[in-house]
């Protein structure tokens, strides 16, 4: 019995020392808000800001309608541009470096998607806040 019994553990470890350290891809995800109750461009644009710089975002650039945002975390950098309009704001992949992204699969690390997903909880509770 303690023979079956090592053997089994002996088998769980093996299996287990198989996994692979390739981490995971994901889908790139760009995010789309409509309707938003604000109905003012101004507002909106500092909501975005504000809620980009609560989550470490740098604002790169930012224009009519636009705002490019960058995030580094240690080795990883991603950049996003962020649409506008006076109801609408979507978050779209531009650039990222160490994040494994693959154009023809459209594919990343699912870190991105992730920090993505924080951006915009971040960024509609800056526009919450400016109801």
């Amino acid at each position: 019995m303690k023979k079956l019994f090592f053997i089994l553990v002996l088998g769980v470890l093996a299996f287990a020392g198989c996994q692979t350290t390739t981490p995971r891809k994901n889908q790139v995800q760009n995010i789309e808000h409509k309707n938003i109750a604000l109905n003012d461009e101004q507002v909106l644009s500092k909501a975005i800001i504000k809620g980009a710089i609560r989550r470490k975002w740098e604002i790169t650039e930012s224009a009519q309608g636009i705002i490019k945002a960058e995030l580094n975390i240690r080795s990883h950098w991603v950049k996003v541009e962020i649409l506008y309009g006076k109801d609408y704001y979507a978050i779209l992949y531009n650039d990222s470096k160490n994040l494994g992204y693959k154009e023809k699969s459209q594919t990343i690390h699912p870190n991105y998607n992730r920090w993505i997903k924080y951006l915009e909880r971040s960024i509609n509770t800056a526009i919450a806040e400016s109801l």
